[in-house]
């Protein structure tokens, strides 16, 4: 039988407050933007690449996010296809998490060293956000 692997382990920087949607059926999904820096060899500037990431069901930890927080998610990669407004079939690939692990301080300045993942340092954004 064909076995693959689709999965996904990031390290990233949330940048909007988690958005929940609640279905009918009662099911809850919960979208999580978050930016992963990616640093220029010529540069001290980061480029920032944006990501969402899906959350389905509840989430506890979710409620202890807030912008400028350093968390850790891991998931699988889920491809659909779907028709836009003109008609076309179109691809995505959606990020859904399995686990989630909360690192640094929630963003209030200079985070302290975690000791589920050791970072060298964290940047000091106070209310700014680069993404």
């Amino acid at each position: 039988m064909p076995r693959g692997f689709a999965k996904f382990s990031l390290i990233a920087y949330v940048s909007a407050a988690p958005e929940e949607k609640e279905f009918a059926s009662g099911s809850k999904r919960t979208n999580l933007r978050l930016g992963v820096p990616r640093p220029q060899k010529d540069s001290k500037e980061a480029i920032w690449e944006s990501l969402t990431v899906t959350f389905w069901g509840d989430w506890p930890a979710l409620a202890y996010l807030e912008p400028g927080r350093q968390v850790y998610v891991e998931g699988r990669l889920s491809p659909r296809t779907y028709q836009d407004e003109q008609g076309q079939k179109r691809y995505a690939l959606d990020l859904v998490a399995q686990d989630i692990v909360l690192l640094g301080n929630g963003g209030a300045g200079k985070a302290k060293e975690s000791t589920a993942v050791a970072m060298a340092s964290e940047p000091d954004w106070g209310n700014d956000m680069p993404f």
